[in-house]
C-alpha cells in the first residue's frame, strides 16, 4: 500500500509501481493487481522466495519517482457519447429531483466535468471513475438484478459505464453505444487505470449511428492527450 488516502497524485504512484514492476520484470511475479492506493503482487513461491520478493518490491518502489515526471503529460482523455435520460436514462428524473434541478442541468454538470479512472474492478472492464463535480447522489436503496451493458450510473460524484449486464446499485442515467469490454478484441479492455473519461451528450439519431459504426467494427474512439 502506498496511500492510505484516495488521491489522483496516489493513484499516479500506483500507476508509476505497476510501470516500474512491468519495465524490470520480477521472475516469479504472475500478476499485479492496481488498485486505489496499492499495488496487489501475485507470485509463484516456487519461483521466487517471500523474503527475495519484498526486496524486489522495494527497489521498484524507489524507482517510482522517475516515471512521476512526466505522468500527467502522458495521460489521455476518451470522448463517451452518452443518450441521457428516457428509457436508458430512467433514474435521471429522480436525480434531478433530489438535487431540485432540471434533468438538462444534471447532464450539464456530468458532461462539465472530466473523470478519472481511479482502478478496475467487479467486472472485466468495470472502471471506478470519479470527479469534482458537485453531485452528491446517493446509492439506490435497493439494487437492481441487472443494468444492461453501455448502462452510464452514478453516485455521489462517480461514474461507471457497464461492461457487460450485471447487478448494480447505481442510478442509470443514461447509456452509450460504445462496447467497454469486448472479449473478441486484440485488447478487450477500453477503460484502463489512468484514463481520463470526459462524457457527450449526444441524441437518438448520433447514437444510432454510433452504434452501427460499433457493430460494423469502423468506429474511432476519440482520443486526445489531457491538456495540463
Amino acid at each position: 500500500c502506498l496511500s492510505d488516502k484516495v488521491s489522483i497524485p496516489n493513484n499516479r504512484m500506483v500507476n508509476a509501481l505497476k510501470r516500474a514492476f512491468e519495465d524490470s520484470p520480477v521472475k516469479g511475479v504472475t500478476e499485479l493487481l492496481p488498485t486505489y492506493c496499492a499495488v496487489t503482487v501475485f507470485y509463484d513461491p516456487i519461483e521466487i522466495g517471500y523474503t527475495e520478493l519484498i526486496a524486489a518490491c522495494k527497489q521498484r518502489v524507489s524507482q517510482i519517482g522517475r516515471y512521476l515526471n512526466n505522468a500527467a503529460a502522458e495521460e489521455w482523455v476518451l470522448e463517451v457519447p452518452v443518450l441521457y435520460g428516457g428509457e436508458w436514462g430512467f433514474d435521471l428524473p429522480d436525480i434531478a429531483a433530489y438535487h431540485n434541478m432540471t434533468e438538462q442541468q444534471i447532464i450539464d454538470i456530468h458532461t462539465g466535468y472530466p473523470f478519472y479512472t481511479y482502478m478496475l474492478g467487479f467486472t472485466p472492464g468495470h472502471g471506478y471513475l470519479a470527479s469534482e463535480n458537485p453531485l452528491t447522489i446517493p446509492r439506490r436503496s435497493s439494487p437492481r438484478a441487472c443494468v444492461t451493458a453501455g448502462s452510464v450510473v452514478v453516485m455521489q460524484n462517480m461514474s461507471v459505464i457497464e461492461p457487460i449486464d450485471s447487478p448494480n446499485g447505481w442510478n442509470v442515467i443514461g447509456k452509450t453505444p460504445l462496447r467497454v469490454f469486448n472479449m473478441a478484441d486484440k485488447d478487450p479492455f477500453v477503460i484502463k487505470q489512468g484514463l481520463w473519461v470526459q462524457f457527450k451528450a449526444i441524441d437518438r439519431e448520433e447514437y444510432d449511428r454510433i452504434e452501427q459504426q460499433v457493430q460494423s467494427g469502423t468506429y474511432q474512439l476519440v482520443l486526445r492527450r489531457k491538456e495540463a
